[in-house]
């Protein structure tokens, strides 16, 4: 089992980037500076919420519970010190979440496993071949411009920003840099059920390595 430094990081990075999370900086009773972070799914993705917490209970010693939140979503928090306080404060500009140049710090492929379970979703081609799409409607064209060029420096995967719909920008890779992409992440995406359905058509087509990292 993994528990490397750029293992958790990565993770914690590609959690939190997530539409689906947030975190907060707080104060603990004796003024320890402290943060909070929050994933939420919804119930068709009660699987990946639970991975999520064993994964964060096995490498940080934490004894977090998966629970149903007022809003019908499935989901748990976490709060941690240094670790977590650090990145929270990397990715967030004025109050709101950016992508910034610590994107470099998510060096291991499971951050970017985590995004794209989370934000991706896959199109056929005119050929009928996978297309890997990762929606960031919460970044501005700046930032998408940094995740982008990360993906590019780690796995080759190039793409190109699509934002006809100024609310929802996506990065959109054709069908041979999506294999690049899916080759990078797909021993690394958790093996639960929704995931492995999200992404069958590309597993189909490119295999899927079920082994253990």
């Amino acid at each position: 089992m993994i528990n490397s430094v750029k293992y958790k990081r990565s993770l914690i990075i590609g959690m939190l980037l997530s539409e689906n999370s947030y975190s907060r900086q707080i104060k603990s009773q004796n003024g320890k500076l402290l943060a909070e972070l929050t994933v939420c799914h919804d119930p068709e993705q009660a699987d990946l919420a639970h991975w999520k917490a064993d994964e964060i209970n096995r490498l940080f010693d934490s004894h977090v519970m998966v629970r149903e939140y007022d809003d019908d979503k499935i989901g748990f928090s976490v709060i941690r010190g240094r670790r977590i306080r650090v990145i929270h404060k990397w990715f967030h500009r004025c109050g709101k979440k950016a992508i910034t140049n610590k994107i470099s710090f998510m060096d291991h492929p499971v951050g970017m496993a985590m995004l794209l379970c989370d934000m991706s979703f896959v199109k056929k081609s005119e050929k009928s071949e996978p297309c890997i799409s990762i929606a960031l409607p919460c970044f501005s064209k700046d930032d998408v411009g940094r995740l982008l060029a990360h993906i590019r420096k780690f796995c080759g995967a190039d793409g190109y920003l699509s934002d006809e719909r100024w609310e929802c920008r996506e990065l959109i890779f054709d069908a041979e840099n999506s294999e690049n992409l899916w080759d990078y992440i797909s021993l690394w995406i958790p093996k639960v059920p929704s995931v492995l359905d999200k992404f069958s058509f590309i597993g189909e087509k490119y295999g899927l390595n079920q082994g253990d990292p």
